[in-house]
C-alpha cells in the first residue's frame, strides 16, 4: 500500500470552507445514491429480461440493449448456458413483442438511476446538468476514498490558501468541466457515463505540480503487515509520476475503458496552464487573501514564504537569503526579508535592502512602490549609509508624508558631498523655514 497523507511542514493560513464543502458534497451524493432503490429495480428489469429470453433463446436481443450495454444473443448464451435453437417458431411475433418491452422497461429503469441520470452522457450533448454534477458522483467506495484522500490530503485545501476561496472554487468547476469534455469529446455520441471528480482533482493536481513544486508530498507506505513508515517526495515529481501514469493508460485503453484517462490528463494539462497563467500575469497578488503565502521567483522564495506565515522566522531568514543571492533583483524576498531585520532593530542589515528595493524601484519608474517601502521601513534604517544619489532621491519621495525622514535623507545626501550636496541642504532649510528659521539659516549658509 503507497498513498499520500499530506504535505511536509503543513500549514494554512485559514479553514479551507470551499474544500470541506465540495468533499462533504462528494459524500452526500455517494450516500444517497447508495441508498436509492433505482439499482435495485435496474437489476430487476435486467434478470426479468434475462429469464424471459432464456426461456424464449430464439429470440434476437433489441439493438439497443448491445450499444447501452453490450448484451448480445450470444453473450447471453454463454453466460446462462443456453443453446440458441437454429430458427424461431412460427407465431413469436408476440415473443418478440414483449422482449421489445422488455428491453425498453430495462432502458427506462437504467435511466431512472442516479448515477446515470446525474452523470455526464456524451449523447446528450451540451444542454445538460451533467457538465457539473459528474464530479460529484462516484462509482464505488473505493472510487470515492482514493480521490477524496488525494483532494483533501495533497492539493486542494492548499490551492484555497492560496488562491482564495471564490477563486479557487472557480478553478475546481471550470476545471472538471474541462476534463469532462477531454474525455466525451473523443467519445462521440456513446451512450457510455462518465462520473467522478477525477477530472477536477486532476486539474487541481496540475496546478499544484508548478504552484506549490517546492514542497514534498508525504507517502505513506505499508507492505507485508510489518514494514511501513512515510517518506517524501518532491511535490513536482509527485504530480508529474500521476500524469505519466494517466498517458500511459489513455495510450493504452483509450477513452472507452473503464477509467477516464482523458479526463485525467485533460484536467492536469488545464490545472497547469491556469497555474501559468497565474504566474504570468502576477494574478495571484491580487487574489491571494492577505496573510497567506506566496509565490516566490524562486523554490527559495516560496519556502521563506512559507516558513513566514508558519511564523519560523529563522527559516524564512535563511531560505530569503538565499533566495536573494540566488536572483538579487527578487525584490518581493528582498522586502520581506528587510522586514524581519526591522522587526528585529538590525538596522545595519535592514538598510542595505531598503536602499536596493528603493534603487530598484527607481530604475524601474516606480515611485510609489519606493515611497511606500521608505514610508513602512524608514524608522529602521541608517540614511548615512545610502549613496547620495539615493538618499536624495528618496527625501524628495517622503518629504510630504514624513519631513523628519527626509531631513534625515537630504543630511546624509548633503554630508555624503557630490553634486547633489548643495540642493540636498538647500532643500532641508526650505522645509525648517516655517517650524526653526535659525535652523534653516543656518543650513542655508
Amino acid at each position: 500500500m503507497l498513498i499520500p497523507i499530506g504535505l511536509d511542514e503543513t500549514r494554512l493560513s485559514r479553514v479551507p470552507w470551499i474544500s470541506i464543502a465540495i468533499l462533504a458534497v462528494n459524500v452526500a451524493a455517494f450516500a444517497a445514491t447508495s441508498m436509492s432503490r433505482a439499482d435495485a429495480e435496474a437489476e430487476a428489469r435486467l434478470d426479468a429480461l434475462v429469464e424471459y429470453w432464456r426461456a424464449h433463446p430464439y429470440l434476437e436481443v433489441p439493438p439497443e440493449l448491445e450499444r447501452r450495454f453490450g448484451i448480445t444473443r450470444e453473450r447471453l448464451a454463454r453466460a446462462t448456458r443456453t443453446r440458441i435453437p437454429p430458427e424461431a417458431p412460427a407465431g413469436a411475433s408476440a415473443d418478440r413483442a414483449r422482449i421489445e418491452a422488455l428491453s425498453a422497461e430495462l432502458v427506462d429503469a437504467y435511466e431512472a438511476t442516479p448515477e446515470r441520470r446525474w452523470s455526464l452522457v456524451p449523447e446528450r450533448g451540451l444542454a445538460q446538468r451533467g457538465w457539473i454534477t459528474h464530479q460529484f458522483m462516484h462509482g464505488g467506495l473505493g472510487h470515492l476514498l482514493g480521490n477524496m484522500l488525494v483532494f483533501l490530503l495533497v492539493v486542494a485545501p492548499f490551492l484555497e490558501d492560496a488562491w482564495g476561496r471564490l477563486f479557487f472554487l472557480g478553478f475546481y468547476l471550470v476545471g472538471g468541466v474541462v476534463a469532462g469534455a477531454a474525455q466525451v469529446i473523443p467519445m462521440g455520441d456513446s451512450p457510455v457515463h462518465v462520473l467522478g471528480a477525477s477530472g477536477a482533482i486532476s486539474a487541481c493536481l496540475g496546478a499544484f505540480a508548478l504552484r506549490f513544486a517546492h514542497r514534498r508530498v508525504r507517502m505513506f507506505y505499508w507492505f507485508f503487515l510489518l514494514l511501513r513508515g512515510t517518506f517524501f517526495v518532491p511535490a513536482w515529481l509527485y504530480a508529474f509520476l500521476g500524469l505519466g501514469g494517466d498517458l500511459l493508460g489513455l495510450k493504452l485503453q483509450g477513452v472507452t475503458g473503464g477509467v477516464a484517462y482523458g479526463a485525467h490528463v485533460g484536467g492536469f494539462l488545464f490545472g497547469l496552464a491556469v497555474a501559468l497563467g497565474v504566474r504570468a500575469t502576477g494574478l495571484e497578488d491580487r487574489i491571494a487573501p492577505e496573510d497567506a503565502p506566496r509565490w516566490g521567483r524562486t523554490a527559495a522564495a516560496s519556502r521563506g514564504s512559507d516558513a513566514l506565515a508558519a511564523g519560523r522566522v529563522g527559516d524564512a531568514r535563511d531560505h530569503l537569503e538565499a533566495a536573494i543571492a540566488k536572483d538579487p533583483r527578487d525584490l518581493a524576498s528582498t522586502l520581506a526579508l528587510a522586514r524581519i531585520h526591522a522587526a528585529a532593530f538590525d538596522r545595519e542589515r535592514a538598510t542595505p535592502l531598503v536602499e536596493r528595493l528603493v534603487r530598484e524601484h527607481l530604475g524601474r519608474q516606480d515611485a510609489a512602490s519606493a515611497r511606500s517601502v521608505l514610508l513602512e521601513l524608514g524608522a529602521w534604517i541608517e540614511p548615512g549609509a545610502f549613496r547620495a544619489a539615493i538618499a536624495y532621491r528618496a527625501a524628495e519621495l517622503v518629504s510630504k508624508d514624513d519631513p523628519g525622514l527626509a531631513d534625515r535623507l537630504d543630511e546624509a545626501a548633503a554630508w555624503a558631498g557630490g553634486p547633489v550636496a548643495a540642493k540636498a541642504l538647500l532643500r532641508c532649510a526650505e522645509r525648517a523655514r516655517a517650524g526653526d528659521p535659525g535652523r534653516a539659516a543656518k543650513l542655508a549658509h
